[in-house]
C-alpha cells in the first residue's frame, strides 16, 4: 500500500512539473537588421507599398536609437 502511495505521489509531482512549463511564454526580439531585412522582403514581394515601407523603416530606426 505504501509503495502505491509513493508511486502516485511521484506521478503527481511529475505531472505538475510538466504542467508548470506549459504556461510559460518565450518572446524573441528581432534585431534591427532582421527587422529591416524582413521589411525589405515585404516590399520586394509586393506585400507592402513604398509608402508603408518608408513609414515602417523610420519607425524601426526610431525605436532602436
Amino acid at each position: 500500500m505504501k509503495a502505491l502511495l509513493n508511486w502516485r505521489m511521484g506521478a503527481a509531482i511529475f505531472a505538475l512539473t510538466l504542467l508548470a512549463g506549459c504556461g510559460s511564454t518565450q518572446t524573441t526580439t528581432a534585431t534591427t537588421g532582421e527587422q529591416l531585412t524582413d521589411l525589405n522582403q515585404a516590399l520586394e514581394s509586393g506585400a507592402i507599398t513604398w509608402e508603408e515601407y518608408s513609414e515602417q523603416k523610420e519607425a524601426i530606426l526610431d525605436r532602436n536609437d
